[in-house]
């Protein structure tokens, strides 16, 4: 590298030269012999100051650390973020600099001076923990054209990586974030048989299905990370079961005709709540369409409760009237306040959605035990916005939108507003997201 410098710095015109012998103490061609030196040149560009490392602004990085590498001119002054650098024999110089681990980006300012003038060349990189992801959805590969599992850091641009191995005939869905950001649960479909796979976020050749031999949707941690939720159809009809992290103790939560889907820990992890299309008496609610429902999990009852009805003046109104709403995909953040979609019939053209074009999904938040305190956190009518959950800090929302132009992951604060992507590769599927 130092030759490969040296030689571009060399060949550089004589325009160069004359700045090169203006910086030297020697002057040009071994002394002046008393001669009038060369006018003063200000040099510029990389005549005079080179960082070959970090190239360029936008660098993701996995350690907590870089080393900042160039060139300048002999006799000049180089400082790297304010300290002093050594130059060698060549104007070679090299320094680590550390990155910050906890806000992105790091600026890496490098300043030479010489000649009384003084470039300077900034760089702002970033810091990606390779061991944790941030926020997980479901993509197709742009290579394979296979769903695979994806993880990516808003703060990071450029960031979006592969989390689930690319595998034939593999469909990949639903992953779920661990509490501690290692692990990354989701349900991979080959040919028609399903498993819930478990896949570290450090190295996705370590995965392992945890549960398998029946159809699977929708797996979800608890808070402490202890144990998983998910639906089923083991039983043959689609039900909320729960096992630890490893797959082991697997036990049926909820008995009913009806479909359990979606299941969300409280913060306790004490009660799980869930999306079902049970009959609810007085016709809010009728078969096909969905409420949230809540069940106990220490200990196990099997008995759920009604805790919101999508048609029963508890909140949005329906358009359609009872029975022809639903709420779906709940999720609970550590305060136990509630997030869901409101699914209702809109115009073909409301939002310009699609698909379906007919259908409506609003997001909607409430405290999980005051069902009629129900406040909108989307902002504009007849949208199709679906798969809320919650951020660790419990105040952002992610979700997907899906528009006439496609489907991307985006999130929202819960005070409202206009909402921002935060997917760089296109959403497969309604998988995701979760963080």
């Amino acid at each position: 590298m130092k030759k490969h410098i040296q030689t571009r710095l060399l060949r550089n015109d004589s325009f160069f030269i004359l700045a090169l012998c203006a910086v030297l103490i020697a002057g040009c061609g071994g002394g002046g012999g008393g001669t009038t030196p060369p006018a003063t040149t200000t040099p510029s560009g990389d005549m005079f100051l080179l960082v070959t490392e970090p190239a360029q602004s936008g660098g993701v990085y996995n350690t907590a650390s870089v080393t900042v590498q160039g060139q300048a001119l002999a006799g000049s002054t180089v400082t790297v973020n304010g300290a002093v650098v050594t130059l060698d024999a060549y104007g070679s110089f090299s320094k680590s600099v550390a990155l910050s681990t906890t806000s992105n980006p790091t600026t890496i300012t490098v300043a030479g001076t010489g000649g009384g003038s003084t470039y300077t060349v900034a760089r702002q990189v970033y810091y990606q923990d390779p061991s944790r992801c941030t926020l997980v959805y479901a993509a197709k590969d742009p290579t394979s054209g296979r769903d695979r599992i994806y993880d990516y850091d808003p703060a990071i641009p450029g960031s979006a990586r592969a989390v689930s191995p690319d595998t034939a005939n593999a469909v990949d869905s639903a992953p779920a974030l661990s509490p501690d950001r290692k692990v990354v649960l989701f349900v991979r479909d080959i040919n028609g048989s399903q498993s819930i796979v478990k896949v570290s976020c450090a190295n996705s050749s370590v995965n392992y299905a945890i549960a398998s031999g029946a159809h699977y949707s929708a797996p979800t941690w608890s808070k402490d990370g202890f144990n998983v939720a998910f639906a089923s159809d083991a039983s043959g009809n689609y039900e909320i079961y729960l096992m630890s992290n490893d797959g082991a103790g697997i036990r049926r939560v909820t008995t009913h005709a009806g479909l359990d889907d979606a299941p969300a820990f409280t913060a306790d992890g004490a009660t799980l709540v869930f999306s079902s299309n049970r009959v609810v008496t007085g016709g809010a609610g009728v078969a096909q369409k969905f409420n949230i429902w809540k069940v106990a999990v220490i200990p196990t009852t099997g008995t759920a409760s009604l805790l919101y009805n999508a048609a029963a003046g508890q909140g949005p109104t329906c358009p359609q009237g009872a029975g022809n709403c639903s709420a779906l995909n709940p999720d609970l953040n550590a305060s136990n306040q509630l997030v869901f979609q409101f699914e209702s019939i809109c115009s073909a053209t409301a939002g310009g959605t699609s698909p379906p074009a007919t259908t409506c999904n609003d997001l909607y938040t409430m405290p999980m035990n005051t069902p009629t305190s129900v406040t909108r956190i989307d902002w504009s009518a007849g949208n199709y916005y679906t798969h809320p959950h919650w951020n660790a800090a419990g105040d952002t929302v992610a979700f997907l939108r899906t528009t006439t132009s496609g489907t991307a992951a985006m999130q929202v604060p819960i005070t409202g507003g206009a909402p921002g992507a935060i997917s760089e590769i296109g959403v497969a599927n309604c998988s995701g997201p979760d963080w």
